[in-house]
């Protein structure tokens, strides 16, 4: 099963053998900017331009609303072991959620801008953001402190299995990929506009990046 979410308010459950829709979730007041799956499968988190964060049961269609942000909710992100969210907004703010209870856990201060993208380490330890103001931010979710700041204009990001690499996609058509402990960068060029999207195979030997020229490039590493 594949979940989509549109500019039409709506995220859509499609059946990934036959293309055909299997249900359409409605609640979204405004476009929903970002989707993302529960590790277990069941449940689907969507990010909306209305500030929410919606939970959704993927079998009952029945959600629970995370209300906090104070603009557009952009990015979305389950933690490994499916029981906190984080989110990334225009406000500038990355807040994690509890799952079961809708509760804000804590919010985190730093950007100025939105924060396009929003991923967990493997371990669930570390929370990395990207925002329009050119900064990346790796955070630690125990201590709630920022732990890095990389000066990149980012979109899409995505930690390494190891969790010692950051991949972001850029605005300047490239793929850079930080070294978090000696904040060194390597750049992969190849794509002709902006990136929006990256992730590392299960092995980590591998890059795909999407971007606004049309195409998906696979990198090997």
């Amino acid at each position: 099963m594949i979940a989509s979410g549109s500019w039409d308010k709506t995220v859509r459950l499609w059946d990934v053998e036959t293309g055909s829709l299997l249900r359409t979730l409605d609640g979204h007041t405004d476009s929903v900017n970002g989707i993302a799956y529960s590790p277990q499968g069941y449940r689907i988190a969507s990010a909306s331009q209305d500030r929410t964060v919606r939970v959704w049961d993927t079998t009952t269609g029945a959600c629970i609303t995370l209300d906090g942000h104070s603009k557009g909710v952009w990015s979305i992100a389950y933690s490994p072991d499916g029981k906190r969210i984080v989110s990334g907004s225009e406000d500038g703010t990355v807040r994690q959620w509890d799952v079961d209870t809708g509760g804000c856990v804590f919010v985190l201060h730093g950007h100025n801008g939105t924060v396009y993208g929003i991923a967990y380490s493997p371990q669930g330890n570390r929370i990395a953001s990207t925002n329009y103001n050119g900064t990346v931010r790796v955070w630690d979710v125990d201590t709630v402190e920022c732990l890095s700041v990389f000066r990149h204009l980012a979109w899409g990001v995505a930690f390494s299995p190891k969790s010692n690499v950051l991949a972001c996609g850029s605005f300047d058509a490239t793929v850079r990929l930080w070294n978090i402990e000696s904040e060194s960068s390597r750049t992969l060029t190849g794509h002709r506009d902006q990136v929006s999207s990256v992730v590392y195979s299960p092995t980590g030997n591998q890059l795909a990046s999407g971007s606004y020229d049309k195409t998906v490039r696979i990198w090997d590493l």
